[in-house]
């Protein structure tokens, strides 16, 4: 049996290591731990109902007028720089961007101004319709120049909405025609459409029964051959 001393000497070198050991510290429950918690959202209808009412109230609440000047017009817009920033990137960056093309009121003027270019007015103000929640009616030719102004300003949702109605649009009394269109608004889902149309057994008919077939660009119509033959 080994020594009691040294027994007694390792009992008491233990004892004091524990007691040079930081006591645990107990996790203690607040009261608002012991709740129960919930996260509230703001409903989707209500935040629209926001922006309607913005959007009825422009002239009291805009801080920005907005000058668009299309090819044989120009209107101005009163309106709220934030709503729009927080729809497009592009307007973001001309409205408060280090490239910020904001003119500073002139005399007489209590907003800065936002001169655009290259967008009819009738097309910023369906633009500005659907940023604020408002629906947009479509018609064909409509649907191409919002689906341009749409991409450039990176309006996406409205931009897709539209490309959606043009596709479900396309059929043999339109298709060169929606072809040619495409193009020009950089539509490509449109173009691929109109080829496919064309190129699996519609190519006969739609050349009896679209008026643009005369004047479809050679190139073009190369393409619909060439994905036939696949």
């Amino acid at each position: 049996p080994g020594d009691p001393r040294e027994a007694a000497d390792r009992h008491t070198h233990m004892s004091r290591a524990d007691d040079e050991r930081p006591p645990k510290r107990r996790r203690v429950l607040s009261d608002a731990e012991d709740e129960p918690t919930r996260e509230l959202q703001r409903d989707p209808l209500d935040i629209r109902g926001s922006l309607l009412e913005l959007h009825q109230n422009m002239p009291s609440f805009s801080d920005v007028c907005v000058v668009v000047e299309g090819s044989k017009s120009s209107q101005e817009f009163a309106c709220i720089g934030a709503v729009l920033a927080s729809a497009s990137r592009p307007l973001a960056a001309m409205l408060y961007g280090e490239s910020s093309r904001m003119v500073t009121p002139s005399a007489g003027s209590s907003r800065p101004r936002l001169v655009l270019r290259g967008t009819e007015p009738w097309c910023f103000d369906l633009l500005l319709r659907y940023v604020h929640g408002l629906q947009v009616a479509l018609d064909v030719d409509m649907a191409l120049t919002l689906y341009h102004a749409a991409d450039y300003y990176e309006v996406l949702p409205l931009r897709d909405g539209c490309c959606a109605f043009l596709l479900d649009a396309v059929d043999q009394a339109n298709c060169i025609s929606l072809l040619c269109r495409s193009q020009s608004v950089g539509c490509e889902p449109l173009e691929t459409r109109c080829v496919e149309l064309l190129a699996y057994d519609h190519l006969a008919a739609v050349s009896k029964r679209d008026c643009a077939f005369a004047s479809l660009d050679p190139c073009l119509l190369e393409r619909v051959l060439r994905c036939r033959d696949r």
